[in-house]
């Protein structure tokens, strides 16, 4: 399985190589894993623009590092984000990376289980994990967090195959993706 793995490690935090250790543990069961921790990145803001629906239909105007994160991402069968949970929810540098997402779908709508959703852009989508270090993070946050990515991935025309802790035995959580 191609397998992309989205650090979402704050800025300003030392690297705890959990990820590293994840993408090792992941290579080792036969998986290609390609590695991006974000916060090593170039990657700007989303501003709103629209130019990346209307002007470069999926191009994003800034010129930054994640037309690379794109290109793994549209190639992979699986995408995995990781980050602490901060102040209830993902770090803001995985939150910028799911901002900038957006090129990604159509700027088009369609009516989805009731709800208006973006139409996809391409033929396949990735499935999307999540792990989160839940060290500051109560059941509240945990929830909440869950619940969003799980719109987050229906918005990215994706589904969210699991949320887990870094607390998860790492051989357990690798057994868990190598069935998915």
């Amino acid at each position: 399985m191609k397998i992309t793995i989205v650090d979402g490690t704050p800025q300003k935090a030392t690297d705890n190589y959990y990820t590293s250790n994840l993408a090792s543990a992941l290579i080792d069961k036969g998986h290609h894993v390609s590695l991006f921790k974000a916060k090593n990145m170039k990657i700007n803001y989303c501003t709103g623009c629209w130019t990346c629906w209307w002007k470069t239909p999926g191009i994003c105007m800034h010129t930054d590092d994640m037309p690379q994160l794109y290109s793994s991402y549209m190639n992979s069968d699986l995408v995995i984000h990781y980050s602490p949970i901060i102040a209830g929810f993902v770090s803001s540098v995985l939150k910028t990376v799911n901002d900038r997402s957006i090129p990604l779908v159509h700027p088009y709508m369609a009516l989805v289980e009731g709800e208006c959703h973006h139409c996809k852009r391409y033929n396949k989508y990735p499935f999307l994990g999540l792990i989160v270090d839940s060290e500051n993070a109560d059941s509240d946050d945990l929830e909440i967090t869950k619940d969003l990515y799980a719109r987050f991935a229906l918005n990215l025309k994706s589904e969210l195959k699991y949320f887990e802790t870094t607390l998860k035995p790492m051989e357990e959580l690798c057994n868990e993706i190598s069935c998915i």
